[in-house]
C-alpha cells in the first residue's frame, strides 16, 4: 500500500513537470532539453527532488515504500529481492543521467519561463505529501491499519 501511494504521488509530481517542460519547449527529447537549470531553476530543483524521491532517498515516501517492500522481499525470497535490487540501481542510473542532462547539460533551450503562479500549488503540495509520508509514515499507516488487518484476516494471515 505504501508503494502504491508513494508511486502515485511521485509519478504525478514527475509527470506534472514533464507537462510543464513540454508546454514550454514543445519537446520531451532529452537531447533537446539541456541547461534548464539556467532558464528554469525552480522547476529544475523540483525535478531533482522528484527524481531523488523516486530513487528512495531517505526522508521521502519513496524510501519508506522501497524499504518496507524490500524488507519483506528479502525475508520471503532473498534471491528475487537481490535481483530486484538491480532494478533500483538501473533506475538510479537512468534518472540521474536524465536529470543531469536536462538541468546541467549544454543549454539548448532559451526564453522559457520558470514556474508560474498557479503551478506552485501542485508542485509544493505533491512535494509536501512525498516528504510528510517519508518523515512521518504513520500519517498513512495508522488510518490503513484496520483495513490491512481485515484484509490479512480474510487471507488467512
Amino acid at each position: 500500500i505504501f508503494q502504491a501511494v508513494s508511486h502515485g504521488f511521485i509519478a504525478a509530481f514527475l509527470f506534472f513537470f514533464v507537462g510543464i517542460m513540454y508546454e514550454r519547449t514543445r519537446t520531451t527529447t532529452l537531447a533537446r532539453l539541456g541547461g534548464m537549470a539556467k532558464t528554469m531553476p525552480y522547476a529544475s530543483g523540483f525535478i531533482l527532488a522528484g527524481a531523488m524521491a523516486s530513487l528512495g532517498l531517505p526522508g521521502t515516501s519513496g524510501f519508506i515504500s522501497e524499504f518496507t517492500a524490500f524488507v519483506g522481499a528479502f525475508q520471503a525470497e532473498p534471491l528475487l529481492a537481490a535481483i530486484g535490487t538491480l532494478g533500483i540501481i538501473m533506475t538510479a542510473v537512468y534518472l540521474l543521467r536524465a536529470v543531469l542532462r536536462i538541468t546541467f547539460g549544454q543549454t539548448t533551450v532559451t526564453n522559457v519561463h520558470d514556474l508560474r503562479g498557479i503551478e506552485w500549488v501542485p508542485a509544493i503540495s505533491l512535494l509536501l505529501f512525498i516528504v510528510i509520508i517519508g518523515v512521518y509514515p504513520n500519517v498513512l499507516a495508522m488510518p490503513l491499519q484496520t483495513t490491512i488487518e481485515t484484509m490479512m484476516n480474510g487471507l488467512g494471515g
